[in-house]
């Protein structure tokens, strides 16, 4: 009798365990259902934030995300990795906010130089990442490259040196600007946008040459003296040509 009632009990216990897993799997079967099926967790808006250059709409359809979707079916890395196809977007952060909302978080690239490969225009930003590719130029105040000498720019060490001198220029924020940059055969020209032409003799010692650009331009002004040209590649000293 003794062993009868252990096996009873046993069994018992074996049909509790069995029927407290199916219910716990019927609950959860019901939760997912009604979380995953109920429009209360469909995506309703989607807000975009820091984008300045990139239309909100565009930003959305890089992202691949649906108004309408289920917020628990999207994937947070795969919508990251979307945005970071376009060539604009830097960085991008997603989150939900619930029952039917997603944010995106976005770092944009700012163009830096234009390099005018006959009459392509090639749109680049201040790490080297090319942005776009036009066949006419945006009227837009980004100094523009010209050269003799047809340049790679993935990999072509001259436009990394001028982007270097550009973004030296951008961090200091000089009161000159620059609109051309002219590279013909080894010599580089700036060429700024009160017109003054600047030789240089080679795209190196970049602070120096800005500072002394700068003390220059600035003592012209100062003078109300009209220059042509500043000089550095006829010696130690930058010569004013008048």
């Amino acid at each position: 009798m003794k062993k009868q009632y252990k096996v009873d009990k046993k069994l018992k216990r074996k049909r509790m365990v069995v029927m407290i897993m199916l219910s716990i799997f019927f609950i959860a079967l019901l939760f997912m259902i009604l979380l995953t099926q109920t429009t209360l967790f469909t995506i309703k808006n989607i807000n975009i934030e820091n984008n300045n250059v990139i239309k909100k709409e565009k930003i959305i359809l890089a992202s691949g995300i649906t108004r309408g979707e289920n917020i628990f079916k999207i994937n947070k890395k795969t919508i990251e990795k979307n945005l970071l196809n376009h060539p604009y977007i830097k960085t991008a952060t997603i989150k939900t906010k619930f029952p039917d909302s997603i944010n995106i978080d976005i770092t944009e690239r700012k163009e830096t130089l234009v390099y005018d490969n006959n009459g392509n225009y090639i749109y680049i930003d201040n790490e080297g990442v090319i942005l776009n590719n036009l066949s006419t130029k945006k009227d837009k105040n980004i100094p523009i490259l010209e050269s003799d000498d047809k340049l790679d720019p993935k990999e072509d060490e001259y436009i990394s040196n001028i982007l270097k001198l550009l973004n030296e220029h951008n961090k200091k924020k000089y009161e000159f600007n620059i609109k051309k940059i002219i590279k013909q055969n080894k010599s580089t020209t700036l060429v700024l946008s009160s017109g003054i032409k600047v030789a240089l003799d080679g795209v190196n010692d970049i602070e120096y040459k800005l500072g002394f650009i700068e003390k220059i331009v600035n003592d012209l002004e100062e003078k109300n003296i009209r220059a042509k040209e500043i000089q550095f590649n006829r010696g130690k000293n930058p010569i004013v040509v008048k």
